[in-house]
């Protein structure tokens, strides 16, 4: 219930979002220095990328894949706020966003359950499924008491839901979520870090199952120096992933036809 700030993980929305407008995994974004200016108070925002650090022109599979701030902002810039907005809502997120740039970089307090919803609606070719904690409840008997099912729309076209899960899996195959190619099998997975390391996430998904690992303190204190989403929730999601999944053999995303 706790809502948090996701840091990166936020990020495949904006990219979501910028693919159903019509751009590609291989369209260029810079990745150079930027700054924003208020013109009523004259206070300058320069987002920076998390080592310090600028690549030039970057695909967008690139950015995505080593979470650079810089090129998402400038993404968000060219989508728009509130398409992206939009695009959170049809995913199911339902908390109040803050219209502006900063949402390129989590800064807006979601929940875990609505994230994980939203990626597992990538999973799922675009399906989006209400999230449930009680699906059947049956008596002593074994009778079926309660029997509910999951609501379920179409969020997003399967070409679009396939594509970032083209880019997602990038993440884990050379980008940020490195950590799960020990599962040696087909996943799509991002990272998440705030500022100050009080929150750690890693949220992804195979074929079958979408998983969300949020990891820090009740007070907002950070969890210590170094604690990425990789380092402190990285680890947990592989855990429960190969436990899950151990009985299962790998299967691969199904791509849409016209892929």
């Amino acid at each position: 219930q706790a809502r948090r700030q996701p840091g990166s993980a936020f990020k495949p929305i904006i990219y979501v979002t910028a693919l159903e407008k019509g751009y590609k995994p291989s369209d260029i974004l810079m990745d150079t220095p930027l700054i924003f200016t208020n013109p009523r108070t004259g206070k300058t925002w320069a987002p920076q990328n998390y080592r310090h650090e600028f690549a030039g022109p970057v695909t967008l599979r690139r950015a995505l894949e080593n979470s650079l701030n810089i090129p998402t902002v400038r993404l968000l810039q060219n989508v728009g706020i509130q398409n992206c907005m939009n695009m959170a809502k049809r995913l199911g997120i339902e908390d109040p966003l803050t219209p502006n740039l900063s949402l390129a970089l989590g800064t807006s307090e979601i929940t875990l359950l609505e994230l994980t919803a939203a990626y597992a609606t990538f999973a799922a070719q675009g399906v989006y499924s209400s999230p449930m904690l009680i699906t059947q409840v049956y008596d002593r008997n074994g009778r079926i008491l309660e029997d509910h099912q999951a609501d379920q729309r179409i969020a997003l076209d399967e070409d679009v839901a396939f594509q970032i899960t083209y880019l997602l899996e990038g993440v884990v195959q050379s980008g940020t979520g490195k950590i799960a190619r020990s599962l040696n099998r087909p996943v799509a997975a991002k990272t998440g870090t705030t500022d100050d390391y009080s929150d750690a996430w890693f949220i992804g998904y195979s074929p079958e199952l979408a998983v969300g690992v949020w990891v820090g303190y009740d007070t907002r204190t950070p969890i210590g120096p170094g604690e990425t989403g990789s380092m402190a929730a990285g680890p947990i999601w592989v855990s429960f992933m190969q436990e899950a999944l151990k009985h299962k053999a790998p299967s691969y995303f199904q791509v849409p036809s016209d892929i």
